[in-house]
């Protein structure tokens, strides 16, 4: 089997994923390249982080009904958009440490 070693670029939100992605699979990613990306909260509002924390699948479900139908149709995994949402929020708000050592 062949051991594939990765080079991730993201930029925003990519950028975080690249982060995830190298701390949760360092077997997999031999270097990335970011820009844009929050790897914490330290320097958000905390009115901010308070609508993060808010935003979960129920809150879009009861207030965004709107928004989630037009998810839906867009995408062809539209069972998952609890996951996505979900998953989105613990980008948001996880602090990601990758030490020089990893």
């Amino acid at each position: 089997m062949t051991h594939v070693l990765l080079f991730v670029m993201g930029y925003s939100d990519g950028g975080n994923t690249a982060l995830i992605l190298a701390s949760q699979r360092p077997d997999k990613v031999k270097r990335i390249v970011i820009s844009g990306a929050d790897s914490n909260t330290d320097g958000y509002k905390q009115e901010t982080v308070g609508f993060i924390e808010a935003t979960n699948p129920q809150f879009i479900d009861t207030n965004l009904q709107d928004w989630l139908t037009y998810y839906k149709n867009k995408n062809p995994q539209k069972e998952q958009w609890g996951k996505f949402i979900s998953d989105s929020q613990k980008m948001c708000l996880e602090k990601v440490v990758i030490s020089d050592s990893d």
